[in-house]
């Protein structure tokens, strides 16, 4: 428990303080839609800010970190992973548009990581996976977030870990606009 919120694996404490200071951390379905619709509207503000920069910048890595839509095809992978295979057991559960982390094979999930997708592409995957993730939260009762997927780890565990993927991935997304020097570079950066 975190700040009187249950918090599953494989989120760990720390990672359920940051998502409780964001107010971000829930554990039943009604909060976990209104959590899910605030960073959506935080990632709806840094996207229209995003589409204002060249394509060459959306694509450009700063610091050697991913680019921006290297970001979104990761997010992209960590829906299919966590909420597609984990909860729904889907298999194959990954859009080959996706990316998983570094440490992993890309072509063991049918990922090409060279790929070179557009923004627009990878845009309208993530706005289907978000849609996806909304509707199986408006749809869940308190007993499927206790039911255990794949791996032993719990509906609630997989949609709190993608829950701070998203909101981890967003910090790093504005950080690396603002360097860019995006329009409205300020804007929306840092906790939803």
């Amino acid at each position: 428990m975190v700040d009187g919120v249950a918090v599953d694996p494989p989120v760990t404490v720390a990672q359920a303080e940051r998502l409780a200071a964001a107010g971000l951390l829930a554990d039943r379905p009604d909060t976990l839609v209104a959590a899910w619709d605030r960073l959506g509207a935080v990632w709806d503000e840094t996207v229209d800010r995003a589409r204002k920069l060249p394509d060459e910048q959306v694509t450009e890595r700063v610091g050697g970190e991913w680019s921006f839509v290297e970001t979104q095809r990761h997010l992209v992978f960590t829906t299919d992973a966590w909420i597609g295979r984990i909860v729904l057991g889907r298999d194959p559960a990954f859009h080959p548009v996706g990316l998983p982390p570094d440490f992993m094979d890309a072509r063991m999930f049918g990922i090409d990581p060279d790929a070179r997708p557009s923004i627009d592409e990878v845009l309208a995957i993530r706005d289907e996976r978000r849609a996806s993730v909304r509707d199986l939260l408006a749809g869940a009762i308190p007993d499927d977030l206790a039911r255990e997927g794949q791996n032993g780890f719990t509906a609630l565990g997989a949609v709190q870990v993608v829950m701070f993927e998203e909101w981890a991935h967003h910090e790093y997304a504005t950080r690396d606009l603002a360097r860019l020097g995006s329009p409205d570079a300020g804007a929306g950066a840092g906790a939803p």
